[in-house]
């Protein structure tokens, strides 16, 4: 059990609801300039726990899972970028067709990290279409 599970419990025997935005942002108002009436502190208090502390831990799950997504798709650009870039080396020698092979081994690879990071994204969060099989 988490401290806020216990929390919420020691909550619910006082029978406090969880506030709308509304009520928590009159109660905050009167609790922030000293006109606070009984039961502003645990309104407030409530609705922290209740949905801002919540939210805020979905916006950092889904910013981190985000990141990767973005960070795997600047790289396989770059890897594409890379790719082509050693296609059009006007060089006829092997050192240009090494090339060319490294530069299809990175875009796989950063191919394979997209595909990674968007199937970590939340289903709304992923590219259209992208669970359908074609």
């Amino acid at each position: 059990m988490t401290f806020a599970d216990m929390f919420d419990r020691d909550r619910s025997d006082q029978n406090i609801p969880t506030p709308t935005a509304e009520e928590f942002a009159d109660a905050q108002y009167r609790v922030d300039y000293g006109e606070e009436q009984p039961g502003d502190e645990a309104l407030t208090l409530a609705y922290n726990d209740r949905v801002l502390v919540p939210a805020q831990d979905a916006y950092e799950r889904n910013a981190a899972a985000m990141h990767e997504f973005v960070t795997a798709r600047d790289e396989l650009a770059h890897a594409a970028l890379c790719y082509v870039q050693a296609q059009l080396d006007p060089r006829e020698h092997a050192h240009s067709a090494a090339q060319v092979e490294h530069t299809e081994e990175l875009m796989c690879l950063a191919a394979r990290r997209v595909a990674r990071a968007v199937e970590a994204l939340p289903e709304d969060k992923r590219p259209v279409g992208w669970d359908e099989d074609e």
